[in-house]
């Protein structure tokens, strides 16, 4: 199963919608949209986020990563760990390889 695919699943299974080239919830006040992007120089991807407050402007569907009031990269969130969430990204990268 391609990247694409499995990051389709995983968001569908938790009820997010499919637009285009991104996904979306909506939480009731909030929207939260994904958008999976490869990189140009190798097999490495990249998840983007985006939370669009409803009360601020509420737009349905809730529009890509980049227009949302908060926007950011996933891994921006995460603290430095044992490298497997950047590993699992990367078909390049075996996980057994990261300790």
């Amino acid at each position: 199963m391609d990247m694409k695919k499995a990051v389709h699943r995983l968001l569908v299974d938790r009820e997010y919608k499919k637009n285009g080239g991104y996904w979306w919830k909506s939480f009731g006040h909030v929207h939260a949209s994904m958008k999976l992007l490869k990189s140009r120089w190798g097999n490495q991807y990249f998840i983007d986020f985006g939370i669009m407050f409803n009360e601020i402007k509420k737009i349905e569907p809730a529009p890509e990563p980049f227009f949302c009031h908060v926007s950011g990269r996933i891994r921006s969130l995460l603290h430095e760990s044992d490298g497997k969430f950047d590993c699992a990204l990367d078909l390049d990268c075996v996980l057994t390889d990261v300790r």
